[in-house]
């Protein structure tokens, strides 16, 4: 887009944007305003909604609690009367009524007749009425129970019938049957009523079973009532014979669905509310604390479901796992409550009150849809007649700024003429016409741009001859580096430098000392303080020290003193060089080195692959003319050894976090990567580190150099390693 049509559209706001501005202010504040009238209505009515959901909550488990404590109290009085009943014969027994009378309606049972409460449950969900008798109680032989075995014991049971009714008043809401079951296959039921199936045996059901387990009054998981299909919950214990023999459990059966209904949420929300009976666990498989569903306000919910099969347990949760965690937490701590958060996919207010049975909950569930309806109306009226305002008040903004969109095309002409004319100048430029100037008259900020793009040509000139000065210097000076690595028989070379600037302080380089020993070659590889120019001319002028005096001199230490005098009165500005001098000589598998200040080479053994260094060493180079370097020797080992030179730009590389590669990294590059080739080796090296480096820039050169040395199988290279860790002198 030009200038002048930028400067068009500056006019345009400073003109039009206090005016736009104003208006839109009084918009949003008048939304503003809508939505936190609303808001805060939504938010009382969200927080007065939960209030009465969770009372409502608390209430409805108090009184199952309470329930529940009396269920226990007349259970054990229900066990008392029967384990009276058991330690009689009676002279006159009650008629005992089997359960095929009750299922044909028979008319000698006194008293049978149905009951809204006691209905029959089939797979489609329908419910038919099931015969029941207040006056009698029901017996059921078990599976391969005979008649004649237990006739003794149906006649001492047969004076529970009056004991059951009375202990049933005052609580026919909520137990629905009573029943005694003995071990030897007897059981008694009351109110009396068939249904049953052929195969039932009450000896196998849970709330038996856990009875004898534990020896006292428990409350049992919810189940499938066998004769109604219905959930109940089941309070249970055992019963004794006079001699202290168990002789069965008696047990009462609570329906969860007629307990749940006595709990009357508020007729605006009950269409989608939801009323749960549930139970916090913690999951056997991922230790995770669930929530399971043991029943809800929906009988046909467990319609189908087989009476002899637990009810599996399903779980209830939200996509908010952080408040469903908080709940959950509560409900561990046996805490009521309410919380906010999504149920299937709708924004709901959850509340939950302690039951106190085996660690249940009610949980009542409805969606905030439902509570905030009348406030989300009222919020939506207002936001309609706000709109309506502002589209009035944005047809006479309309009508102004076409007015002033006029005068700002007529001004924005003359303000941009300048500027397209320095425009102009920068393409000419951009194009190498180095003699361009703008030509520019106004007296402006605009004109003193203008002089300051024609002063800025001839320094754009002189800058890049020196940027082209640089690149010769640059290409120079990877020429001194080697460009390819030597071939020697038994012997696999490979070293490489990469410099963080144009030119670099680092430097690398190969020695072949005795063309008479073609087995025998030196590595050098130095580090110079700083980088750029400086450090690079001073690695130039060691390279050339270096190279003459190890071919002046025989031995590698004085050849380096000799070097170390030079450089002290040729290195200005307090800059000096690490330099490390290694010389293989493969023929006599031996190894000797010079060290002035550098890190040790690693070497790891072939055999074993056990890492050690190259210790020894002295004072950079250029520090102390007067200072005298040693040098150190060690044989190979028989199995080959590699070698790794390099300098701190690799192991003090740095990612975005200020951590170090380090030492340790480089250590295990080297162990793990020992048996690829030299050149493999290094470039997995430099690889890693920039990869270590993320989008950390380069700071410092990285320059190594690394020698594998094969292995000579006539050779025994037992005290090699020792030597090499040693690092003794020769």
């Amino acid at each position: 887009m030009k200038i002048r049509w930028k400067l068009l559209l500056l006019l345009l706001a400073v003109s039009l944007g206090p005016i736009v501005a104003i208006h839109s202010q009084q918009y949003i504040g008048m939304k503003e305003l809508a939505h936190d009238l609303g808001l805060g209505a939504r938010d009382k009515i969200i927080e007065r909604a939960g209030q009465q959901l969770q009372l409502l909550a608390y209430d409805a488990g108090t009184l199952v609690r309470r329930e529940a404590e009396t269920i226990r109290s007349v259970l054990l009085t229900q066990a008392y009367e029967v384990e009276q009943a058991l330690a009689v014969v009676p002279e006159n027994p009650q008629p005992v009524f089997w359960t095929a009378l009750f299922d044909t309606s028979n008319e000698s049972v006194p008293g049978i007749t149905t009951s809204p409460r006691y209905y029959k449950i089939n797979e489609q969900g329908v419910q038919t009425p099931l015969p029941i008798s207040y006056d009698a109680q029901v017996f059921l032989l078990a599976p391969g129970t005979q008649e004649g075995d237990v006739m003794e014991f149906a006649n001492q049971l047969s004076r529970m019938a009056p004991h059951y009714k009375r202990l049933r008043t005052g609580h026919t809401d909520y137990i629905q049957w009573q029943y005694t079951a003995l071990a030897n296959g007897l059981h008694s039921s009351y109110p009396g009523h068939g249904g049953y199936p052929d195969h039932y045996d009450p000896r196998k059901r849970q709330w038996y079973t856990s009875a004898i387990e534990r020896n006292g009054f428990l409350w049992n998981r919810a189940i499938i009532d066998a004769p109604t299909h219905q959930v109940v919950l089941t309070a249970s214990m055992p019963v004794h014979f006079p001699n202290g023999e168990v002789a069965g459990v008696t047990a009462m059966d609570v329906a969860v669905l007629d307990l749940m209904g006595k709990v009357k949420v508020p007729t605006a929300w009950s269409a989608d509310a939801r009323t749960l009976f549930v139970q916090p666990i913690v999951s056997t498989d991922s230790q995770e604390r669930q929530l399971i569903t043991l029943a809800q306000l929906d009988s046909a919910d467990y319609a189908g479901h087989a009476w002899d099969k637990p009810i599996a347990l399903r779980t209830i949760s939200s996509s908010d796992e952080r408040i469903f965690t908080a709940m959950l937490a509560d409900m561990q701590k046996g805490k009521s409550g309410y919380k906010q958060m999504p149920f299937k996919d709708s924004d709901s207010i959850w509340a939950y009150g302690a039951v106190g049975t085996q660690g249940s909950y009610l949980l009542l569930i409805v969606p905030l849809a439902d509570i905030t309806a009348d406030a989300l109306a009222a919020e939506n009226a207002i936001a309609e007649r706000i709109n309506s305002e502002f589209l009035t008040s944005g047809a006479v903004a309309g009508v102004v700024a076409i007015v002033v969109l006029v005068f700002a095309v007529i001004g924005s002409r003359t303000v941009t003429r300048p500027i397209a004319e320095l425009a102009n100048a920068a393409s000419r430029l951009a194009t190498g016409d180095f003699d361009t100037r703008a030509i520019i008259t106004s007296r402006d900020e605009v004109g003193q741009l203008g002089k300051a793009f024609n002063a800025m040509v001839p320094e754009l000139v002189d800058r890049m001859r020196m940027h082209e000065s640089l690149q010769v210097a640059k290409e120079v000076q990877q020429h001194l580096l080697p460009s390819n690595s030597p071939h020697i028989d038994g012997l696999d070379i490979c070293g490489c430098s990469v410099y963080c600037d144009e030119t670099g302080g680092d430097y690398f380089d190969y020695l072949r000392l005795d063309p008479g020993k073609p087995g025998r070659i030196g590595l050098v590889l130095g580090d110079v303080t700083g980088h750029g120019i400086p450090a690079a001319l001073l690695m130039a002028t060691a390279r050339g020290m270096l190279r003459s005096r190890f071919e002046e001199f025989d031995k590698p230490e004085v050849a380096m003193n000799a070097v170390n005098q030079q450089l002290v009165h040729d290195a200005s500005g307090g800059r000096f060089m690490t330099l490390m001098c290694l010389f293989i000589d493969t023929a006599a598998r031996k190894l000797c080195w010079v060290n002035a200040g550098h890190d040790p080479a690693i070497a790891c053994n072939l055999e074993d692959g056990t890492l050690s260094q190259l210790e020894g060493g002295g004072l950079p180079l250029g520090i102390a003319a007067d200072w005298t370097y040693d040098q150190y020797t060690c044989a190979v080992p028989a199995k080959g050894l590699l070698l790794l030179m390099g300098t701190d730009g690799i192991w003090e590389a740095r990612n975005p976090d200020g951590e170090m590669f380090g030492k340790d990294r480089l250590n295990d590059l080297v162990r793990q990567n020992a048996t690829d080739s030299a050149r493999a080796l290094m470039e997995r090296v430099v690889s890693e580190v920039h990869k270590f480096r993320q989008t950390q820039p380069q700071e410092d050169d990285i320059t190594l150099i690394v020698a594998k040395i094969s292995p000579v199988e006539s050779e025994q290279g037992g005290q090699s390693q020792q030597n090499i860790e040693d690092g003794r002198t020769g």
